[in-house]
């Protein structure tokens, strides 16, 4: 999965950075997101379901963020 492009966001700045941090909130919003286990401080391990048709998996992902001044990035690999 890849996410990519710009969105607008109609909120004030503060509490787009602030939902963007809670890493409970973000997942939430994944597609297929089953759970979360916390490993260390920017580092998780993240189930999600993915299926086309028929035909369904559930994936293990080893997440980790990286902050950056203004931004941050998110990186997965699949287990």
């Amino acid at each position: 999965m890849e996410f990519t492009g710009t969105q607008t966001i109609a909120a004030p700045i503060e509490k787009v950075w602030t939902f963007l941090y809670d890493v409970n909130q973000v997942a939430a919003c994944a597609p297929g997101f089953q759970s979360l286990e916390v490993l260390e401080d920017e580092h998780w391990k993240a189930v999600v379901g993915v299926g086309v048709g028929a035909v369904k998996a559930k994936c293990t992902l080893d997440v980790t963020r990286r902050n950056l001044p203004g931004s941050f990035s998110i990186a997965s690999k699949a287990s």
